[in-house]
């Protein structure tokens, strides 16, 4: 029997690991005689490194640094999940890791933290995605089933350290970030948040039975104008999707602050139909969701915390309430005569969270999450 080299690999040899418990031997398919894998291609990438010097910690590796040309590994990679693992992408929704493409933004953070310091949340973006077919474990912990292979590393609660899958033993605590099964957008969700947004941030002059201001009746009128366009754009599309035709266009409130855009609706048909919606509470964990979304996008802020500010109490109350029932645990902090604010109490994926299940539409309120300190629980 001959071997052939894999063809478009940088090594012709990839023998067993004496640290991996499997060792597989591939039989010679039949009338052929070859042994391996199909041909793979060689990919290169442009690389910004300003280091050549790699860190090793590694069982099998007997030195600590070692001076690399190139990065990654021409015999492939060992360090596999199943399809159906998810993972979260940089937009905090959580999609299964078979579905992974070239360009994904994800969440990730730092494998190795500098002296002294924690680990922070980063952007990671997906720069190679492949398959293949290796001996796998299904790790079960209290929370969750993850189908890995044997190397595929985890980070120890107690001492920070990475952990092969095959070293880890009944008792061991890991850190993880938890998964959020939101649900998706529905009506619910989309009624929610245009309820939301449009009592945070909105104007709504109509009341059921007003006809034109030509028969003496008020100029009747609903507006929602903001500095974001995501918020404008996602409520043009919920709104077309309950009936309700309406654009957004540029808009000035006679100060000299940052450019605003406005969504606004005045036939007193499509005004019906609003009102319907903004008074429409619904009793649902979609609606919650999407509500919250809205209020957030409207009255938001993140950044040293994650919190909602309104001069209404009484609303912040109904924020504090429907929080309450999806698991987030807001503080009120009343202040006479001023907007008073909602903070999120908790550690930092508490943030995670809330981005992950509720979905607001601001991007940069999002992104303000990287570069913070990464907090994982146990």
């Amino acid at each position: 029997m001959s071997r052939s080299d894999p063809p478009g690999r940088g090594t012709e040899e990839n023998p067993p690991n004496r640290y991996e418990p499997f060792h597989v031997e591939l039989d010679p398919d039949d009338g052929e005689d070859t042994f391996g894998p199909a041909s793979l291609p060689t990919i290169l990438y442009r690389d910004t490194s300003r280091t050549i010097l790699a860190e090793n910690d590694s069982p099998d590796v007997g030195f600590r640094f070692s001076l690399n040309p190139y990065r990654g590994c021409e015999h492939g990679c060992v360090y596999c999940l199943g399809p159906e693992t998810p993972i979260l992408h940089a937009d905090m929704t959580w999609r299964p890791i078979g579905e992974a493409r070239l360009g994904d933004e994800l969440v990730a953070f730092d494998e190795f933290p500098e002296p002294g310091k924690t680990r922070k949340l980063r952007k990671a973006v997906v720069e190679a995605v492949w398959r293949s077919r290796s001996p796998t474990l299904r790790l079960i912990t209290e929370r969750a089933e993850v189908v890995t292979t044997p190397e595929h590393r985890w980070l120890q609660a107690r001492d920070f350290r990475w952990s092969p899958s095959r070293q880890l033993t009944p008792g061991r605590k890991l850190r993880y970030l938890p998964v959020s099964t939101d649900g998706g957008i529905d009506e619910d969700y989309r009624a929610g948040y245009l309820a939301g947004l449009s009592l945070g941030d909105g104007t709504f002059r109509y009341d059921p039975g007003w006809r034109s201001n030509r028969l003496g009746f008020p100029m009747a009128y609903w507006r929602v104008a903001l500095v974001d366009d995501e918020p404008l754009t996602r409520i043009v599309d919920y709104l077309r999707l309950f009936g309700v035709e309406a654009n957004i266009r540029p808009f000035s409130d006679g100060r000299n602050g940052r450019p605003l855009r406005k969504v606004e609706v005045r036939s007193l048909a499509r005004l019906a139909i609003i009102h319907a919606l903004l008074n429409g509470e619904r009793d649902s964990p979609s609606y919650r969701r999407g509500f919250l979304a809205g209020f957030f996008d409207a009255e938001g802020h993140n950044g040293d915390s994650l919190r909602i500010s309104q001069v209404d109490v009484s609303v912040l109350e109904r924020v504090q309430r429907y929080g309450a029932c999806l698991g987030f645990d807001f503080k009120l902090e009343p202040r006479p005569g001023a907007a008073s604010t909602l903070r999120l109490v908790g550690r930092f994926i508490e943030r995670i969270r809330f981005f992950s299940a509720c979905r607001p539409a601001i991007a940069r309120k999002m992104h303000a999450l990287f570069g913070w300190e990464m907090n994982l629980d146990p």
